[in-house]
């Protein structure tokens, strides 16, 4: 069940009405927009005052084709706000590229993304993983995920009593989670 009092939906309904193209609220939501983009934009000194209302009306536009177009759907007032947060900063982003093309992004600008080369190292580090887990027995790959999670020893004893048939005391399942762990680690560390 889900609960949540008035204030909870009040960007949400906003939405909706923007959508059915209320004109009072395409009013409010001009309000509730400036209030998030000087937010955003107050983070970014490295922009100029003009180019932090260029950044602000820009995103303002592309979020209003959004809201018109059925591409913005917000489940709640948190989503809206990230998803605003998120215009705004990368229409700030555009603006620092366009004018100064050949300077780096400065450190409020700069996207957490990771590059190719590194999304390709993570993807070859995660296959190493997949490996490696992927050639333990199912008793191993079952201790190791439910320590993990924050499982319990003497839960995760229980389960494997009765999953498995397995009777190991508490001891040898965290002994059991450190081999894995090492060997986890050492396979990383050291690729095929």
């Amino acid at each position: 069940m889900r609960l949540h009092d008035e204030r909870t939906s009040r960007i949400v309904e906003l939405l909706r009405r923007c959508r059915e193209h209320e004109e009072a609220a395409w009013s409010d939501f001009h309000v509730w927009f400036r209030q998030i983009a000087a937010r955003v934009l107050d983070g970014f000194r490295n922009l100029t005052p003009v180019e932090r209302e260029e950044a602000e009306d820009t995103a303002r536009v592309t979020m209003a084709l959004g809201i018109t177009d059925g591409r913005v759907r917000a489940e709640g007032d948190g989503a809206a706000v990230t998803y605003a947060r998120v215009v705004i900063t990368n229409a700030a982003r555009d603006i620092w590229r366009r004018r100064r093309p050949t300077e780096p992004l400065p450190a409020g600008l700069e996207d957490a993304a990771p590059t190719a080369a590194q999304r390709a190292a993570l993807l070859d580090e995660l296959g190493r993983i997949e490996r490696a887990v992927g050639a333990w027995n199912a008793e191993d790959r079952f201790i190791f995920v439910m320590k993990l999670h924050g499982g319990s020893t003497a839960a995760i004893r229980a389960d494997l009593e009765r999953l498995y048939g397995t009777y190991v005391s508490a001891e040898a399942i965290d002994v059991r989670f450190h081999r894995l762990r090492r060997q986890l680690r050492h396979r990383i560390e050291r690729p095929e």
